[in-house]
């Protein structure tokens, strides 16, 4: 919930039902009507009854009253105190000034109109312009739309901005290069208290990772711990409890991937770490993509083999292509995975992250002479991801087509969810809740 400096005039008359519509709605607000000092809202006529003649001198000495002293202290400490203005019309220079310092100071700082005033260009200073109470209302709740989001991106970013306002967190103050945006996702401290993480003990290992980050690791300490839409502490939140899961009751692990993952050749799982790099990338494909999860087993000939995964929620796959693309299209002409003709096209395919991946878990498989396999997790209604895989699989000979999949996140959660018991059930059912539980996005 806000903390919200209301800055509008004596003489408005939408003031009042204004400060308690946000009280109503679980926000703080500072109300200068009445202020904490208890000796009621400061007016000039208290000082003078003929204040409107003051000359500029009399008007300096007014302002060195201890009623003026007082409540401009006040007024400043609540402005201090607030994260977000709403600037209520019609108004005058006072309420304006504030709104200014406010915004200066880097605040979020909302215009509300509830009847037609005359245009002010300046206006576009601040962070929204609304003459609708609801629609300020659902901006303080859920944050600022992203203009550039997807249909689809604009539905994973509102559920973790229901999640972040039903875990009651602060809206963290997003720096773009076009201005501060106040976009629901983001959250403040999670460093501190762990809030984007379902369990503490997930928390504890995400900052064990970071503590012992190796250099050529990609793990990143904001995105990890203040974007609730990332895909990174969704992985976390995913398989670190697989991982517990594994070293507590390996069979109950294993039966539940199996379940969630049919189409691999699963006897025994072995180990499952997150975000890995082989520590000898530059000698695999000089790339530093990382595998978000990998899944360890042995097939039922007792054959070593893995499941690399790449995890995304809202985000694509990129278009980023390789540092090294002569590396890149050695390494493809060596692993004799790709159809014989790739090499008369290869210098017109987009070597994309998809491309990166594979790559990496066939080289890495090669190198310890294990059986490789990849999957691509993302929520079933992700736009980009069948068309991702596809435009990899197509390049592939027939035998390895079947080596890299999309994944259903809905199908692998809810299988782990029938499979699990106890914490767990518990755990992969609150994830499910915050990552894929669209149909909150229609009940509000």
């Amino acid at each position: 919930m806000a903390k919200i400096y209301v800055a509008s005039s004596w003489r408005n008359q939408y003031y009042p039902e204004v400060v308690n519509k946000l009280r109503e709605a679980g926000h703080e607000v500072y109300d200068f009507r009445n202020p904490p000092h208890g000796q009621g809202g400061f007016k000039w006529q208290n000082l003078d009854p003929d204040f409107t003649r003051w000359d500029v001198n009399e008007y300096k000495q007014g302002l060195k009253h201890p009623s003026s002293e007082l409540q401009f202290n006040t007024d400043l400490d609540a402005l201090n105190w607030a994260d977000t203005c709403l600037l209520v019309l019609p108004c005058g220079r006072s309420a304006h000034t504030e709104a200014g310092w406010m915004k200066g100071s880097g605040k979020r700082t909302i215009v509300y109109i509830p009847e037609m005033q005359e245009p002010e260009l300046m206006y576009k200073l601040f962070d929204l312009v609304s003459g609708d109470m609801e629609e300020v209302l659902w901006y303080l709740k859920y944050g600022e739309p992203y203009s550039g989001d997807s249909r689809f991106v604009a539905k994973c970013r509102l559920l973790q901005s229901i999640y972040r306002e039903e875990s009651g967190l602060a809206i963290k103050p997003y720096k773009g290069r076009d201005g501060v945006h106040y976009y629901g996702n983001y959250i403040e401290n999670g460093e501190i208290t762990g809030a984007n993480f379902l369990e503490e003990y997930i928390f504890d290992y995400a900052n064990k990772r970071v503590r012992n980050k190796k250099n050529y690791e990609t793990i990143e300490s904001d995105r990890l711990f203040n974007n609730l839409l990332s895909s990174q502490p969704m992985a976390f939140n995913l398989f670190y409890p697989l991982m517990k899961m594994l070293k507590e009751s390996p069979a109950e692990a294993t039966m539940a991937i199996r379940k969630a993952l049919p189409m691999f050749p699963i006897h025994k799982v072995t180990e499952i770490d997150l975000e890995f790099i082989p520590e000898n990338y530059m000698d695999l494909t000089g790339d530093k993509s990382a595998m978000d999860a990998i899944i360890r087993f042995e097939s039922a000939g007792g054959k070593r083999a893995f499941i690399a995964i790449e995890t995304k929620y809202s985000e694509n796959l990129g278009s980023n292509e390789a540092s090294d693309k002569s590396k890149t299209i050695e390494k493809i002409k060596q692993l004799k995975c790709f159809r014989p003709d790739i090499e008369e096209r290869i210098n017109d395919i987009k070597l994309t992250q998809i491309y990166r991946n594979f790559l990496l878990s066939e080289c890495y498989g090669k190198k310890i002479d294990a059986e490789s396999y990849s999957i691509v997790l993302a929520p079933m209604d992700h736009t980009s991801t069948d068309k991702e895989v596809k435009s990899l699989t197509d390049e592939l000979r027939e035998e390895y087509r079947g080596r890299i999949q999309p994944v259903a996140l809905e199908d692998f959660v809810n299988a782990l969810i029938s499979n699990s018991d106890g914490e767990y059930k518990a755990v992969f059912q609150k994830f499910y809740d915050r990552y894929l539980n669209f149909a909150k996005n229609y009940s509000r």
